[in-house]
């Protein structure tokens, strides 16, 4: 079944198809963001709340990057063991074992870091991005400053799924989503840019293929 997070009322996003999400904003990136963000993960259009459902199948972690050497360890381990497990088992992913194994079904963990700062080693972070889906890992990252993350393309390209809200200029938009004009966004605008989609704008509930 299909795991989503509501970003806001009129704006959610499918883990499965993207199981990556960086969220950029000037003055938007808080703890208190994350925090709101695990609330709103949901399994179905009709229900989306944090259900009884999603309580039993997922681990949410809410992490500052300081703390993240101590959840990281944690993350690879378990990352390592299910590969090993999807191996002995002959499965592909987490979903073809929960259906195959169903007395040993395996949660799916969603991991909220905020960058309060500079991100010094990406090495573990970049393994998580690349073999997290399969596995039923997801990282959630929010972010106030790309100097946080060190303007790394090769890390922003593993998020699957960017949310911009305002940026500092033109090279940060183009940086980010492919094209300018995400510095120009005010009053809540958001910026979505999805790998191989053009970027959109969502603006006062109205979805807009240009700034204009």
């Amino acid at each position: 079944m299909p795991l989503n997070i509501k970003i806001n009322d009129n704006l959610s996003i499918n883990l499965h198809k993207n199981p990556h999400l960086l969220i950029y904003g000037l003055g938007h990136c808080r703890s208190k963001n994350s925090d709101e963000l695990k609330d709103n993960l949901y399994y179905t259009e009709q229900d989306k709340r944090y259900s009884p459902e999603v309580l039993k199948e997922v681990m949410a972690v809410n992490t500052y990057w300081y703390k993240w050497a101590n959840v990281n360890n944690e993350i690879e381990e378990r990352l390592n063991e299910r590969y090993e497990l999807f191996n002995a088992t002959n499965v592909n992913d987490i979903e073809e074992f929960n259906m195959q194994y169903k007395q040993e079904r395996m949660k799916y963990v969603i991991v909220f870091v905020t960058l309060p700062t500079s991100l010094k080693n990406v090495d573990s972070l970049q393994q998580i991005l690349m073999k997290g889906r399969a596995a039923g890992i997801h990282i959630i990252m929010l972010v106030d400053d790309l100097w946080r993350i060190q303007k790394d393309e090769t890390l922003l390209d593993m998020f699957t799924t960017k949310i911009v809200y305002r940026t500092k200029n033109a090279d940060e938009s183009v940086l980010l989503t492919g094209e300018s004009g995400a510095e120009l966004l005010n009053n809540g605008a958001v910026m979505l840019s999805e790998l191989g989609k053009k970027p959109v704008v969502y603006y006062n509930n109205i979805w807009l293929n240009s700034l204009n």
